[in-house]
């Protein structure tokens, strides 16, 4: 803001003028293909802006949603590298206490998450946040489908590909309604280029968005009687790498060591049957949650269990072909929320092992903090006796 004040009885701010308008006419009106650089920093600079209102690194050191996040809401620089979020006129600073009103159905209808079109969207700081999310990897959507290296591309906003009943008198509201509630599409993302150098990012970013407008109604909770799914959840991984556990001045640090020869660990030949080791146990109380492929007839791709009343999670497991996709995730999210629901203790418990690096790089990610060790946790056991046992806790109070 160059200046703010008032004239007669009319408010007025100073804001800088932006030549190259807003990114959607930028992308529109000139059908430019961007550089691969100008990809980045544009994705870089939006992601930072998100990262400014969500963390709280702004002046009231408080959480700030938008909530109408879109490409005609974001300018572009002089130099065309830089990306610049505006118009907060719904954007709402989060109180310690949430009410009702913040989470009315508020924003623009084609970048609205679904949960929130379908007034389902959960009471809590996190779910405020995924609307920005979600509309965040549409805006990326937008901005990747147009860069030089990936395939060549119209551009066209959001869902618009999807848009059959454009002219039979449907309403617009109506039409996103049923391609993102009912039918769960996305927009298209091709994610195989020629272009061999450039691949791995055109891929990573791809995922990214996948990661951020994945919905939590994907996500379902169950009873006891659905644990037998989870055996049909593959759960193997390949380690590259393991951690050396130091204890230096009652302080755990690990090192990342990576291996010269990688194996894949695969829990389902160490274990044939996960659901026939809980059989012994009572499960009536523990929060069983299935994330669900609607595509293939609701096939279980991912899982989560928390063992009550001693809160521990006790298993989570997304299938290979689903990782990199928000899902484990969604299902830790889901898992945390349920126990701090069950108010029986203050923390949940989390068990990794030093050769699972990628569970332990995730839960430190999701804000657990590393609590313990056990070097013979599993010395009895002749196939993973050298593995230590890390220990992790999620605070519900932090």
């Amino acid at each position: 803001i160059l200046s703010e004040g008032q004239y007669s009885s009319h408010l007025y701010l100073v804001l800088p003028f932006y030549e190259n308008g807003t990114l959607q006419s930028y992308l529109l009106t000139s059908n430019r293909k961007l550089s691969i650089n100008q990809c980045l920093s544009f994705l870089r600079s939006l992601a930072s802006a998100i990262s400014y209102l969500h963390i709280g690194r702004n002046s009231t050191h408080m959480t700030i949603v938008h909530r109408d996040i879109k490409s005609s809401n974001i300018l572009i620089d002089k130099d065309q590298l830089n990306l610049y979020l505006t118009d907060f006129g719904v954007a709402v600073t989060l109180p310690q206490i949430l009410t009702e009103k913040d989470f009315v159905q508020i924003g623009t209808m084609r970048y609205m998450a679904p949960e929130l079109l379908e007034g389902v969207i959960a009471h809590t700081r996190e779910a405020l946040c995924s609307v920005d999310m979600y509309a965040l990897a549409l805006v990326m959507w937008e901005i990747i489908t147009q860069c030089d290296m990936y395939p060549m591309t119209v551009y066209h906003l959001p869902y618009e590909e999807y848009r059959t009943n454009s002219s039979n008198g449907s309403s617009f509201a109506s039409e996103i309604y049923d391609i993102v509630v009912v039918r769960r599409l996305r927009p298209t993302l091709v994610r195989q280029i020629k272009d061999n150098q450039h691949s791995l990012i055109i891929h990573e970013l791809c995922s990214l968005i996948d990661a951020c407008w994945i919905t939590d109604a994907d996500i379902l909770q169950v009873d006891n009687s659905r644990l037998s799914e989870f055996d049909h959840i593959p759960i193997s991984f390949e380690v590259h790498s393991i951690y050396e556990v130091i204890n230096d001045k009652e302080q755990i640090v690990l090192i990342e060591q990576p291996l010269l020869t990688s194996y894949v660990k695969d829990y389902d030949q160490l274990n044939s049957s996960a659901s026939h080791s809980w059989s012994n146990m009572n499960t009536t109380n523990w929060g069983i949650f299935l994330a669900l492929d609607e595509t293939q007839n609701d096939k279980p791709v991912g899982g989560a269990l928390v063992a009550m009343p001693e809160c521990a999670l006790w298993d989570l497991r997304v299938a290979p072909a689903y990782r990199r996709l928000g899902i484990g995730r969604a299902l830790l999210k889901h898992a945390i929320q349920w126990s701090k629901q069950q108010a029986v203790t203050t923390c949940m418990s989390i068990e990794t092992q030093n050769t699972n690096v990628s569970a332990c790089r995730f839960y430190a990610a999701m804000g657990a903090r590393l609590g313990d060790i056990d070097r013979k946790a599993y010395e009895n056991d002749e196939v993973v006796k050298d593995e230590i046992r890390i220990n992790w806790y999620i605070d519900f109070n932090s």
